[in-house]
């Protein structure tokens, strides 16, 4: 049997069997026949299936397996990316609001303009009296600096304004986030990674999606580039406070210690739940958004390290996971369920929302945690003939209520 990839490359040649021995050409084929012929073979074999499937395969494997192997390694884009029209596979939860008669339309904008003139109100102090700073006091009008000094009410502002189509205020605000430098702090204070991831990073990711300003984009990955030698502890867990121009934890907060020599496992530094957990949204879009997976693999270790701990990490009751961590070793060191462990149920929902259920853990450890509180906080109070229910903290060590509840 002939093989197909000789008539692929070979053009076929004439059938001179059938010919007579005797036969003779009637004329000399010309210079013009002979290469009309030639390309008559030649197109021929090109329109074989089989030519055009090679070629294909050829131009596909230069242009995608042949690529140099230096290449920063590129993320796709979650679908939320850009929000319009977008379509979760998780289902629609959002209500359907019906037609909209002239009496609530006019009432829905009277309330909107009232939301947009409180803002403008606040925004305006700020920037008469505070504006790069991070705060401004509202009843003597100077500036405070709890957040760095980098003007956190600055970028938390962003994306309202955008929301609120105020492009003239996104300019004034964008002109100072340019003199943002987060290599230095304001008299050399030390930063809350928690804090500063929420407010700064959150905000200018927020503002470059709903923008394209790459200005904003630049801005949260300098202000990531600075955050990740925070992380640099042998659990992978960030000191929950550091201090940008030491490169240093904070040895002197309260709460917050470093691991004398010789001292045994727990304390090394402790941390509590909400703040190693509340990073995974905004560093996941910085990687997607980048195309750096750095940031994505720090968070997404985090929860890792959460999903895979069990009792003798101190999870006494599956999905609710103590307040107090060891920074070092990763171990649970308090018993109590309270606000500073709040935030981390709500991204475990909001990481599962945002990969579009593709990582299957972060909705089973949301589940797991609100059937706990069904299980060991929820509880229900009758006093003066009217029933009450309440969130309790709890002890997982003894699985006993405390009363008390947060509310953030």
């Amino acid at each position: 049997m002939q093989s197909p990839f000789i008539h692929l490359w070979t053009p076929k040649a004439p059938n001179d069997s059938a010919r007579s021995p005797h036969h003779q050409p009637t004329s000399m084929p010309t210079k013009y026949s002979m290469a009309s012929s030639r390309w008559r073979r030649i197109f021929r074999t090109y329109r074989n299936p089989l030519f055009i499937v090679v070629i294909l395969f050829l131009i596909v494997n230069h242009f995608y397996f042949l690529q140099p192997e230096t290449q920063p390694p590129q993320i796709t884009p979650s679908g939320i990316y850009g929000l319009k029209g977008f379509k979760s596979p998780l289902g629609h939860v959002q209500h359907e609001f019906g037609p909209e008669d002239k009496q609530t339309a006019e009432i829905r904008e009277s309330r909107r303009n009232a939301v947009r003139g409180a803002f403008l109100h606040a925004w305006n102090g700020y920037r008469t009296y505070a504006l790069g700073h991070d705060e401004v006091r509202p009843m003597t009008n100077l500036s405070k600096d709890p957040f760095g000094g980098w003007g956190a009410t600055l970028v938390d502002a962003l994306s309202t304004m955008l929301v609120m189509e105020l492009q003239e205020e996104y300019n004034d605000a964008r002109d100072a986030v340019v003199a943002i430098d987060f290599t230095t702090t304001i008299n050399n204070v030390e930063i809350s990674v928690f804090e500063t991831i929420i407010r700064y990073l959150g905000g200018f990711i927020s503002a470059y999606e709903l923008s394209g300003d790459e200005l904003m984009l630049r801005k949260a990955e300098e202000l990531g580039k600075v955050l990740i030698p925070a992380f640099n502890t042998h659990s992978g867990l960030p000191w929950s406070h550091w201090n940008i121009t030491a490169q240093r934890h904070n040895i002197s907060h309260s709460g917050y210690y470093a691991r004398p020599p010789g001292a045994p496992r727990g304390h090394s530094g402790i941390s509590n739940s909400a703040e190693i957990s509340t990073l995974q949204l905004e560093f996941i879009r910085l990687s997607e958004h980048t195309g750096d997976p750095f940031y994505g693999e720090k968070a997404r270790n985090i929860t890792d390290m959460l999903y895979a701990m069990g009792y003798n990490e101190g999870v006494n009751i599956p999905g609710l996971y103590p307040t107090a961590i060891d920074l070092q070793d990763g171990i649970f060191i308090g018993a109590s369920f309270g606000g500073t462990g709040d935030s981390m149920f709500e991204y475990f929902l909001k990481e599962h929302i945002l990969v579009e259920g593709a990582v299957p853990q972060y909705a089973q450890m949301y589940i797991e945690a609100v059937e706990g509180m069904k299980d060991y906080m929820l509880f229900q109070e009758t006093q003066n003939g009217k029933d009450y229910i309440f969130i309790a903290q709890v002890d997982t060590r003894g699985k006993t209520p405390i009363n008390q509840m947060d509310h953030l």
